[in-house]
Parts: C-alpha cells; sequence; structure tokens
C-alpha cells in the first residue's frame, strides 16, 4: 500500500488532495503546523503530525516509509530553501516521488516574485534527485468566496474587474495532484499548466453570482494601490501584500489568459467552469465563506 504525506495539509489544495485520496488504497499522512488540526485529522483516520518545513530535520518520523510526498508552501522569500531541503530529507528518508504545487508561468525571468520563487524551488527539487511532479496553477476560483462578505451589500469592491485570466477550481488541481500521487511512475518528470476551460473577468463572474443567486450585484472597481492598503489593513504582510500587486498587475496587463487542456489530460474530464463552481458554492456565497462539504 503507497503511503502519502501532504504536507500543507490544511491548506486549499492540501485538504482536497486528502480529500480525494479518501477511499483509495493508500495511507494518509499529513503535516500541519497546528495541534488542534492534527487531532482533528487524526479523528478522521489520517495519520498526523505537527511540525513545518522550517524545521526539517525533525520531520524524519512524517517522512519515515512515506512513497510519494505532497507539498503545498505559502510563498515566502524562503520558499525555495525550504522545498529544496524538504526534498533532500525526503530523497534521504526513501522517498520516491515529490509532487508540488507551484504556480504557472514560474521562470527565473517572470516579472512576477511568487512565480520566480516557484521556479527556483522547482530547480531544487529537481537537482535533488527525487522523483517529481509539478502542478502550475492559474488563480483558484475559491478566492472569490471572499466575495460573500460584501453581497448583502450589494456591490463587490476588487481591483482589475474587467482583467481577464483562467482561473481555475481547487477541486481539479487536486484531482491531478491525487492522480500523480496514485500513479508517479506515469507522471514522473511531467510539468502541468493548470488552468480553466475558458478565461473570465471578475466583473463576469460577479455577474454570474448575482445571476445563479437571483440578488442584484454591482462589480465596483478600486485601484490596485486601494486593494493593497485594504490588504494591510486586514493584517497582511507587507511582503504578500507588494507580490499581490505585482499578480494584480499581470492580470491587468492581459498575460494570463492562457488556457490549458492538462486538467483534461490527466483526469479524463474537462476543468470546471466558473459557472459550474459558483453553482456548487451557493451556499457559500450566502453564508459567508463556509466552504461546501
Amino acid at each position: 500500500m503507497t503511503t502519502v504525506l501532504v504536507c500543507g495539509a490544511t491548506g486549499n489544495t492540501g485538504s482536497e488532495v486528502l480529500r480525494q485520496l479518501r477511499g483509495e488504497d493508500v495511507t494518509l499522512r499529513a503535516l500541519t503546523r497546528s495541534k488542534e488540526s492534527a487531532e482533528r485529522l487524526s479523528a478522521e483516520g489520517v495519520q498526523a503530525f505537527v511540525g513545518n518545513l522550517e524545521e526539517v530535520a525533525g520531520l524524519g518520523p512524517a517522512l519515515d516509509g512515506v512513497d510519494v510526498v505532497y507539498v503545498a508552501n505559502p510563498a515566502s522569500p524562503e520558499l525555495p530553501a525550504l522545498e529544496g531541503a524538504l526534498a533532500a530529507a525526503a530523497r534521504d528518508a526513501g522517498v520516491g516521488h515529490l509532487v508540488k504545487l507551484s504556480v504557472i508561468g514560474a521562470a527565473a525571468d517572470s516579472p512576477l516574485s511568487f512565480a520566480e520563487l516557484h521556479f527556483h524551488a522547482e530547480e531544487l527539487i529537481r537537482q535533488s534527485g527525487i522523483g517529481w511532479t509539478m502542478l502550475r496553477p492559474n488563480g483558484f476560483m475559491q478566492n472569490t468566496l471572499a466575495w460573500s462578505a460584501q453581497i448583502p451589500g450589494g456591490v463587490i469592491y476588487g481591483p482589475v474587474m474587467d482583467a481577464r485570466w483562467s482561473i481555475i477550481d481547487v477541486r481539479d488541481i487536486g484531482a491531478v495532484g491525487a492522480a500523480a500521487i496514485l500513479d508517479a511512475a506515469a507522471h514522473a518528470g511531467k510539468t502541468y499548466e493548470l488552468t480553466g476551460p475558458e478565461d473570465s473577468s471578475p466583473r463576469e463572474q460577479v455577474a454570474i453570482v448575482a445571476d445563479l443567486l437571483g440578488v442584484p450585484l454591482e462589480a465596483q472597481e478600486v485601484t490596485i494601490d486601494q486593494a493593497k492598503a485594504t490588504m494591510l489593513s486586514m493584517g497582511w504582510p507587507e511582503w504578500n501584500v507588494e507580490r499581490m500587486g505585482e499578480l494584480f498587475e499581470i492580470y491587468a496587463e492581459g498575460i494570463a489568459q492562457t488556457i490549458s487542456g492538462d486538467v483534461e489530460v490527466v483526469t479524463g474530464r474537462p476543468a470546471r467552469t466558473y459557472g459550474e463552481f459558483a453553482a456548487d458554492q451557493l451556499d457559500t456565497f450566502r453564508a459567508g465563506g463556509r466552504a461546501d462539504e
């Protein structure tokens, strides 16, 4: 039986990978920073470990006997070093394969810091000698669930409301990740660009949500600087806020509209449209961001 360790097990994609592997012939392990999350996962039948990539030397028990590692790590200046160290530790522990959540457009010369950091992390993983699969998604449809708090007021505020990009449902990322885990040999050395089947703008997405809810919603654009100020007021770290500003600028330039068929190549079915996603998440849009089970 394959043993899988999911690092970032309570995040968007990590939790989805765990969900999609349930019922498969695998032993599930999870790495989380939170003791409470570890206790919850243990109650659900997952072998949970409390730890983080900053202390990779302490991950021996979590890695012992593992066949495949899935890693989704928050973007930070330390990302390449952290994931490179994880890959080396996993290799030394006898792990055969690592599936990494990266980002679309990862490249050494990317104008987007997120993408440059992920590229260097990918390179360190490749250089470690461990087997690998890279998942490079575009933005997440689930990020629009944050609009739920604004819906009662009838106006959704956000930057670059008319910019178009090919966002993807996290469930489709999870499906590709699960496939790469369950048949590592078939996906070894592959890099998958993961997008939705169409590009759309936030203004169009707001209209879809309004139509499904049957309520009037206005999409009101704010400047990128205003959006950054709001994030800072909410306690976001300045480094992350600046990087989000870069991302909005990239969207505004219209260079995030790439559409890939890799979800269908791997899973045998097309990626979900935004309309399909929003229809599945109507209760969440109504209830203030609680994700559907």
